[in-house]
């Protein structure tokens, strides 16, 4: 097919990468750590009107309301002088995908993609839900970005080794819908729902 015939019949191209994509240069990286080729957790969810469907920020006391996720990130990636910028040494590479139910097999009920995003706090306690007060006096540390109706939203961070929360929501409260959040990095870390 010709560039002009492609322009005339196709207006959006999406690349996707085989698997993550820690130091941004649009090829995945493939980490060889004893037989492994990088770290994946994968943990399922559900907003749930009335119960957990909080939506965004835009009401402190629904947001609360919203799936809590904490991720613990104990080990740094391996830090190369020559290639890796002196910002990223010490730091934890992580890829952070959140995937709506696939809801085109309710579109005879006019369903559509809800608006999806997350937010990542740090916390140093583990164990404990963040609270409306931890929302209104602590800034989030990352943002999966604007809230969009998209299937699937993601995003490369570069974290210090700690304790951070994800949350993730709907723009709207009280929008219905399963979710799966994907967490891809080079080095072992933990999460849990609390």
């Amino acid at each position: 097919i010709s560039y002009e015939d492609f322009c005339e019949h196709f207006n959006e191209v999406t690349i996707c990468t085989v698997g993550p994509d820690f130091d941004g240069d649009g090829v995945a990286d493939i980490v060889e750590n004893q037989g492994e080729k990088y770290y994946l957790k994968t943990l399922r969810g559900a907003w749930i009107k009335g119960v957990n469907a909080g939506g965004c920020r835009n009401n402190i006391d629904k947001f609360v309301t919203n799936p809590q996720f904490v991720i613990t990130l104990t080990e740094p990636d391996d830090w190369n002088p020559e290639t890796d910028e002196i910002e990223e040494q010490g730091k934890c590479s992580i890829v952070v995908a959140l995937m709506q139910e696939y809801r085109r097999k309710h579109k005879h009920l006019a369903n559509k993609y809800h608006q999806i995003g997350f937010i990542l706090y740090k916390t140093d306690n583990p164990n404990e839900r963040l609270t409306k007060e931890h929302f209104m006096y602590n800034y989030a540390t990352a943002k999966s970005g604007v809230y969009i109706n998209y299937r699937e939203v993601n995003k490369r961070l570069s974290l210090d080794p700690g304790h951070y929360v994800l949350i993730p929501s709907t723009f709207d409260p009280d929008c219905v819908a399963s979710f799966l959040i994907r967490i891809f990095a080079e080095k072992r870390f933990d999460c849990k729902q609390i």
